[in-house]
C-alpha cells in the first residue's frame, strides 16, 4: 500500500471510470481525505469526484469546507485504496 499514490489512483479511477465514492459516507470520507493538504486537496477531490453522476462542483466546495473547518483528524490513502477495491479496481 505504501507505493500506491494519489496519481496513480486517480489515473486507475480515470482509466475504469469507476466512482470510488457512490454513497454519502464514502464521498465524505474521499472528501476528509483531501481535507488535509487545504487548498492543494481540493483539486484532487475535484478530480476524484467528477467522474460521478452526483458530481456538484458547489456542493463538494461546501462540504470541503465544512470538513476543512471542523474535522481534526483526517483519514489517509488507504481509505482510498479501500473505497477503489470496494468499487472494483485491482490496486
Amino acid at each position: 500500500m505504501a507505493n500506491i499514490t494519489f496519481d496513480y489512483l486517480l489515473d486507475r479511477v480515470e482509466q475504469e471510470r469507476v466512482d470510488i465514492a457512490y454513497d454519502f459516507r464514502d464521498y465524505i470520507v474521499l472528501l476528509a481525505v483531501f481535507a488535509q493538504y487545504g487548498e492543494d486537496g481540493r483539486a484532487w477531490a475535484h478530480d476524484f469526484c467528477r467522474l460521478s453522476t452526483k458530481y456538484n462542483p458547489s456542493d463538494l466546495d461546501r462540504h470541503f469546507d465544512n470538513i476543512m473547518r471542523t474535522w481534526h483528524s483526517s483519514p489517509g490513502i488507504g481509505a482510498l485504496i479501500n473505497m477503489a477495491r470496494r468499487a472494483g479496481l485491482n490496486v
